[in-house]
C-alpha cells in the first residue's frame, strides 16, 4: 500500500493526525487547505475574528495552529454525540393579567 491509500482508509481525526504526523504546529498556509480556503481567506478571517479555531503565535509573532485545535475545530465533541444532554423543560410562564375585569 501507498501513503494516499492509507490515508484514505483512516477516519476525520486519524487522518489528519496522519497527514502531518510528526507536527504538531501547522502554519496558516498549511491549515488553509485543510478548511477548504486560500491562505488570503484564512488570514483575513483570522484577522476579524470570524473565525473560531485557537489560533496562538510565536516569540517572534508568527501565529500557528495546533493539529489537536484544528482537530477539535473540524470535529468538535458535540457532533459525535448530539444526544447527550436533554433538551430543557420549558416551565410555566409568567402569569398573565387577565382583560375581565378592568386590567388593561
Amino acid at each position: 500500500m501507498n501513503y494516499t491509500s492509507d490515508l484514505l482508509e483512516l477516519s476525520g481525526p486519524a487522518r489528519l493526525r496522519a497527514m502531518f504526523f510528526p507536527k504538531f504546529k501547522l502554519k496558516l498556509s498549511e491549515v488553509a487547505p485543510v478548511l477548504g480556503l486560500t491562505y488570503l481567506q484564512f488570514y483575513k478571517r483570522m484577522k476579524k475574528g470570524t473565525i473560531s479555531i485557537h489560533i496562538k503565535k510565536e516569540n517572534g509573532g508568527h501565529p500557528f495552529v495546533m493539529v489537536d485545535d484544528l482537530i477539535d475545530y473540524l470535529y468538535p465533541a458535540d457532533a459525535l454525540s448530539p444526544s447527550w444532554r436533554p433538551e430543557p423543560k420549558k416551565g410555566p410562564g409568567r402569569p398573565r393579567k387577565s382583560t375581565e375585569g378592568g386590567a388593561r
